[in-house]
């Protein structure tokens, strides 16, 4: 069986990679990160629902050609995921959703120091920052935007950092109010 990566299996990868299971093909976090993981498997067909197997805090299934595979693209990632496209979109949007966090001041991280992951985000400027608590993002906006569109979790801080609506089908940003730069210039009264 011969598989190839798609923008799908790349979401799936980074949603593994750092919460992998010792089991299977596998994820262990909370609820909301063990249905999205559910739900893509079998939304792909990776898995039947009555194949995979539920136990406290983790959700897995077995497939040898899939592990395997998965495990080969995670030690190639510096290759796989170098240019800025859709595989690399979506790999970094599960990897958000497993290991990725927005804290109250607006910072967005991962939480996970991988130098690989680090030089990945760094070849294609979203400029990483090293920290104690892991990978910090100094360009926000640039990289949430890249893969807002590509998230399953529910973040409720991204819309106040995002700050901005963006349209979906064109994936322009617009402000919510008036745009200055545009704003009819006052006439200066003699």
């Amino acid at each position: 069986m011969k598989i190839k990566l798609t923008p799908e299996l790349s979401y799936i990868i980074g949603l593994w990679g750092p919460v992998r299971t010792e089991e299977g093909i596998g994820v262990e976090g909370d609820d909301e990160l063990l249905s999205i993981f559910s739900s893509e498997i079998i939304k792909l067909g990776l898995a039947e629902p009555n194949r995979i197997q539920h136990r406290e805090g983790k959700i897995f299934f077995y497939h040898s050609a899939y592990r395997k595979f998965f495990q080969d693209v995670l030690k190639n990632k510096a290759d796989r995921f170098k240019y800025k496209n859709k595989y690399m979109a979506n790999y970094l949007a599960g990897l958000f959703d497993s290991c990725g966090m927005i804290d109250s001041k607006g910072l967005v991280f991962f939480t996970v120091n991988d130098l690989v992951l680090e030089s990945i985000l760094d070849g294609i400027n979203f400029k990483p920052k090293k920290k104690k608590q892991g990978i910090m993002i100094r360009d926000p906006l640039k990289f949430l935007s890249f893969i807002k569109p590509l998230l399953k979790k529910d973040y409720p801080l991204l819309d106040k950092i995002y700050g901005k609506e963006q349209d979906t089908k064109t994936g322009i940003r617009r402000s919510r109010g008036k745009n200055k730069r545009n704003a009819p210039k006052k006439k200066i009264q003699d």
